[in-house]
């Protein structure tokens, strides 16, 4: 049986979601806008354990991708990597997160999972591997 809090959860996964798909495009900041579906599957990550990012990621990601009609599995990837590497790294830490360190490692996720992307879409452009 379903429980409530899982139910709660895939609820504001769903609002996220269209609030990221209708408003996030009007937020630019320098050409970057927010990703709340990551932020989100970081937070259910922080709270939750790595495994519960991991689904998390996945699923918001692909949704992501399937709606946004880009690569499919591009977006579930990625952000299932770096929610549940960011879930590993924050079980093996003593002191919860200060907001301004919250930030700076959302930031730094967000360029990870930019970098996954980017990955995928040059090896689609026949580009064997990203010359660095």
């Amino acid at each position: 049986m379903i429980s409530i809090k899982l139910l709660r959860v895939f609820a504001v996964g769903a609002v996220i979601l269209i609030l990221q798909m209708s408003l996030a495009s009007f937020i630019e900041i320098y050409s970057a806008r927010p990703d709340l579906l990551l932020i989100f599957s970081l937070l259910i990550s922080n709270k939750h354990g790595r495994y519960a990012g991991l689904a998390a990621g996945f699923i918001t990601g692909f949704a992501q991708d399937v709606i946004s009609i880009g690569f499919l599995g591009v977006t579930a990837f990625s952000a299932s990597t770096v929610a549940f590497w960011f879930g590993v790294w924050n079980e093996r830490r003593e002191t919860r997160l200060q907001p301004l360190s919250w930030s700076i490692v959302v930031i730094i996720c967000y360029l990870i999972q930019g970098f996954l992307v980017s990955i995928f879409i040059l090896q689609e452009a026949g580009c064997p591997y990203p010359h660095i």
